[in-house]
């Protein structure tokens, strides 16, 4: 069996920790089961979508689809699409995986947080 790096030990010991304060241990094997549908649903994937304002160079979506692939345990190739509704920032999308480290999601939460 393969090592797990110190991170994912962290996060399950975490989470561990949580649902038995909370006395829910009895959902850790649900949430297991919805951490490996996420897995599998990522697998499915044929490639890695990069949306950004502006066009990436080469090194950028090299390091996007080294870190990516790494997390997800894939090989997948990687495009970049321009979206110019992001503003600035970029999203990431794998199969159903996705990541928005968009500028117009910060403004938007901002918008929430300022409205309540």
């Amino acid at each position: 069996m393969a090592e797990i790096s110190p991170k994912p030990k962290i996060i399950v010991q975490v989470l561990k920790d949580y649902l038995k304060d909370k006395r829910e241990e009895n959902l850790l094997p649900e949430v297991i089961n919805l951490l490996e549908n996420q897995i599998n649903k990522s697998r499915k994937a044929d490639r890695i979508v990069v949306q950004s304002i502006v066009p990436l160079g080469n090194t950028h979506l090299t390091k996007i689809k080294k870190v990516v692939n790494s997390a997800l345990g894939l090989d997948l190739p990687v495009t970049n699409q321009i979206e110019k509704s992001l503003l600035g920032g970029l999203t990431v999308r794998v199969g159903d995986w996705f990541l928005d480290a968009s500028l117009r999601r910060d403004l938007d939460n901002l918008k929430i947080v300022l409205l309540t």
